[in-house]
Order: C-alpha cells, then sequence, then structure tokens
C-alpha cells in the first residue's frame, strides 16, 4: 500500500501556537460576580452524642450540647407500636433518646451548629 502525502488545506496549522502562562490575569471567583472571593464550607458530619470541633460562628474549639426533640424516627416507631395494638405503649419512643433528633449548640456563642436527624 502506497502513502499519499497530500498538501494540508489553507488555514492548517501544524501545532497550536505557544501559550504564555505569565501573559493571564489571574482574578479571583467572587470577582466575576463583583462580590468578595467565594468560600468553600466543608459539611460538618454530626452525630447523636456531643462532639469537639470549631464552632463555625465564634470559630472557638468547643465540645458542642446536644438537645434532643422528637423526630421522623419518633413518630415512626410511636405508630408502629399503635399499628401493632400496643396502644397503652405508644408514648414510650418519646422517652428514648436514641430515637429523637438531636440538636447541636455552641456552648460559647449559644449559637446552632446544626442538627443530626435519625
Amino acid at each position: 500500500m502506497e502513502y499519499n502525502k497530500q498538501a494540508p488545506p489553507p488555514g492548517f496549522v501544524d501545532s497550536p501556537p505557544p501559550y504564555n502562562v505569565t501573559s493571564q490575569p489571574t482574578v479571583p471567583i467572587g470577582a466575576f460576580a463583583g462580590g468578595p472571593p467565594m468560600v468553600v464550607v466543608a459539611p460538618i458530619s454530626l452525630t447523636g452524642q456531643p462532639q469537639r470541633m470549631n464552632c463555625p460562628h465564634c470559630h472557638a474549639d468547643v465540645l458542642t450540647e446536644v438537645k434532643y426533640k422528637d423526630g421522623r424516627m419518633t413518630h415512626i416507631w410511636a405508630l408502629v407500636l399503635c399499628l401493632v395494638g400496643c396502644w397503652c405503649c405508644c408514648c414510650i419512643p418519646y422517652c428514648i433518646d436514641d430515637l429523637k433528633d438531636v440538636d447541636h449548640e455552641c456552648p460559647n456563642c449559644q449559637r446552632h451548629i446544626g442538627t443530626y436527624k435519625r
């Protein structure tokens, strides 16, 4: 088989022109919107127990205070007990902290940090 080399079409460039990295200006991300640079915050991974962490509001290293509140899991267990016929036991899930959602608050600034949902 014979290879036939043809002339490139008009306007064809064999390799791209050299790219000069230093010629491009550096622009912060927020400058396009006219605001301050964007800050990316990692999500907080909460559990059902108090946790040591940096408060996102006052930036202090604290052990969070937890407050339990009735949530979806609490109501589901009460409904299950009612459906099985345990009418007198359906209020028990409202007394068990392990079935409730947990609100984490900063003991330093008293602000809400997050909620752990069961």
